[in-house]
């Protein structure tokens, strides 16, 4: 999948350099195929393997560089469609909300009886 580097950037703040991309994410299981430089931004080639659907979107590819680089992820309402601007960015992409739930909020509830 073809990326470019700017593209990566408008959902993760790494100051790193497309290569440097490149070899931490080969690490964690994304070959990249070859990096090519187009002005002063580059495209990178990261190879997807079909297990990682996740992976296969820039948004998908940004959640695991901001994760490896320990970064938090940018969630706007231009990236992720609606009710994301109630969201708030944490390192790994999760939510506010999906950090403060309680198991009572989802506990099961009895039906009221009908008289």
């Amino acid at each position: 999948m073809k990326v470019l580097l700017s593209w990566l950037r408008e959902f993760v703040d790494v100051r790193e350099d497309a290569a440097e991309i490149a070899r931490v994410m080969s690490l964690r299981g994304f070959a990249v195929e070859g990096i090519e430089r187009l002005g002063e931004d580059a495209v990178v080639d990261f190879e997807v393997t079909g297990n990682r659907p996740d992976c296969m979107s820039v948004l998908g590819m940004a959640r695991e560089i901001a994760t490896a680089f320990q970064m938090p992820l940018k969630v706007g309402q231009d990236h992720s469609g609606p009710g994301a601007a109630e969201q708030t960015s944490h390192p790994g992409g999760l939510s506010a909300g999906a950090r403060s739930a309680k198991a009572e909020d989802h506990e099961e509830k009895k039906p009221k009886k009908v008289s």
